[in-house]
Formats: structure tokens, C-alpha cells, sequence
């Protein structure tokens, strides 16, 4: 065999084309949604609770759908809208429960008694 051609057996073949595979086009709009309702539900569980809880409630359904509609299994995003759904439904209930208590509006009264003079 000479270089010539072994060269010629190079070039004599024709390139090999593969069509293109179909891209799949995954939304994360929910997984978004998700992570906006539980933060939200986050800031907003303090002072309005039970919006909070609304709130958290949503971002939950949220992150299921989301869970559902990506094969069953929940993105990064809808991961951390179900934890801060999650953390903002507990604080709100926590707050609720100290508010019907007394325990906070009890201290907090002594305490704004106490700085007046």
C-alpha cells in the first residue's frame, strides 16, 4: 500500500449525516412559579399569616405540577419553592398560634410599657 492510496480511501467515502433529534421544549414556568409563591409565602408569613398560608399553599400545588409535567421529577427550582412553601406555612401557623396564645402580644405589651417614661 502506498500513501496515495490510502489517501484516495479516505476522501472516496461519503460523510455520514444523522438528522437532527427533536429537542424537547420543557417549560419551568411551574418550577418558577413554585419558587416565587414559596418565597414570597417566606417574606410575606410574619406579618400577614394568613396570606402566607395561601401563599404556601400554591407554591406546594405549584411544585406538584411541575413535579408531574417533568416525568416525575421535581427540578432544583420546584424543590426550593417546596421548601420555602413549606418553612413560610409553618412559621405562619407558629405565628398564629403565639398571636391567639397571648405569648407575643403579652411581652410585647410589657416591653412598650416598660419604655415609657
Amino acid at each position: 500500500m502506498d500513501n496515495n492510496n490510502m489517501m484516495n480511501n479516505d476522501f472516496d467515502q461519503q460523510p455520514v449525516y444523522q438528522q437532527p433529534q427533536p429537542v424537547e421544549n420543557k417549560s419551568n414556568t411551574k418550577s418558577i412559579l413554585a419558587l416565587v409563591f414559596g418565597i414570597l409565602a417566606l417574606l410575606i408569613s410574619c406579618c400577614c399569616t394568613y396570606l402566607g398560608i395561601i401563599l404556601g399553599i400554591v407554591g406546594i400545588v405549584m411544585a406538584v405540577l411541575s413535579k408531574n409535567d417533568n416525568d416525575g421529577k421535581f427540578s432544583g427550582m420546584a424543590i426550593a419553592g417546596l421548601i420555602c412553601s413549606i418553612l413560610g406555612i409553618v412559621i405562619s401557623v407558629v405565628s398564629i398560634i403565639l398571636v391567639l396564645t397571648g405569648t407575643v402580644s403579652n411581652g410585647f405589651t410589657e416591653y412598650l410599657n416598660s419604655m415609657q417614661y
